[in-house]
């Protein structure tokens, strides 16, 4: 495990969900959107490349195995709350996407992008996902055939071939074309060049404060940058620091830091899928007591983090675990059969 890493997944969580708390407040008493918190995608994007690579080549899977993997990892658990959803949504269809606009049942559960909004809002980041998975798989059936390069470096060509395709016809907003896709080349980047550097205090420092100065230098001094320059490089460089700082999230994995830092990135899926839940039951209740801002901020973050750990307790570790026995045990039949 890549201690460092795993605490980030906890980090950007709660960063996406502060972002999303500022946009309800927004909603509800004025507040300004300053955006805050929204580079917590591009953190989970990173690391997403950052463990694909790593998983392929400590564990070296076929297409097939890799493509399961993702799925048992992904699927269950966004179909289960995407089935809630729609339940709610069938009843007070007013209450999911509150903002408006024409939600699709289909795209919702396919994750296949059609303009129109899904039952999950937040999960148009899983379309992302799961269109990087998939040419991730394409380029280990590639480089078990013809025996070329590696599934990284032809998953990195395939998706700055999407973004040229983009560039040609105009397009860069469709799921292939739109250059946010470049974190996660970003991320397979960092897996592979981890070693350049020997981890010490102060090139972690560097690389904190570099993170920093461009986060604020590209979303405040150039107009519109796309979002791979304004949020993909900072987060780029915070994640080097942090992996460069391994050592010293390894040495207080056993402490009750460390502790925290590792149950919040257990529950990290949970929490960025559930957590619209819990802002939206309380900003309700908010509004029909008349709760102040502080009180309401503090009960959004509360009432997340609860419900986040909840469902992944009770909700993603049984549905995955199901999942996963099911897909053995229907892999061992079709090997008896043949």
């Amino acid at each position: 495990m890549f201690y460092g890493i795993h605490y980030m997944r906890g980090f950007a969580a709660l960063l996406v969900l502060l972002a999303h708390i500022n946009f309800k407040m927004t909603k509800l008493h004025g507040w300004g959107d300053s955006q805050f918190g929204a580079i917590g995608v591009d953190i989970f994007f990173i690391i997403s490349g950052f463990v694909i690579g790593a998983s392929y080549e400590l564990k070296n899977k076929s297409s097939r195995e890799f493509l399961r993997d993702r799925f048992i990892r992904v699927v269950p658990l966004y179909w289960s709350l995407t089935i809630v959803a729609l339940a709610v949504f069938l009843i007070r269809p007013e209450i999911v996407n509150s903002s408006g606009g024409v939600t699709s049942i289909f795209s919702s559960f396919t994750l296949i992008p059609n303009g129109e909004k899904i039952l999950i809002q937040n999960g148009w980041t899983l379309s992302y996902e799961m269109y990087f998975y998939l040419l991730f798989a394409i380029s280990i059936s590639l480089v078990e055939k013809f025996r070329i390069a590696t599934p990284i470096v032809l998953t990195t060509l395939l998706l700055i071939g999407g973004l040229g395709v983009g560039f040609v016809f105009s397009n860069n907003s469709w799921l292939a074309f739109n250059s946010i896709v470049i974190e996660f080349v970003f991320g397979m980047m960092l897996y592979k060049g981890r070693r350049i550097f020997v981890p010490n205090g102060w090139i972690v420092v560097y690389m904190l404060s570099i993170s920093l100065g461009a986060y604020f230098f590209l979303r405040h001094h150039l107009i519109d940058p796309p979002r791979f320059l304004s949020c993909g490089v900072p987060a780029f460089f915070l994640l080097l620091g942090i992996i460069n700082a391994e050592p010293l999230f390894k040495r207080i994995s056993g402490g009750p830091l460390g502790r925290v830092g590792r149950v919040l990135g257990d529950f990290s899926y949970s929490l960025y899928l559930v957590h619209p839940f819990g802002i939206a039951a309380v900003g309700i209740v908010a509004r029909k007591i008349g709760l102040g801002d502080i009180l309401t901020v503090f009960s959004m973050i509360f009432a997340s983090l609860v419900l986040g750990l909840f469902t992944w307790k009770f909700v993603e570790l049984p549905v995955t675990q199901f999942t996963k026995y099911r897909l053995n045990r229907r892999a061992a039949a079709s090997q008896t059969t043949t």
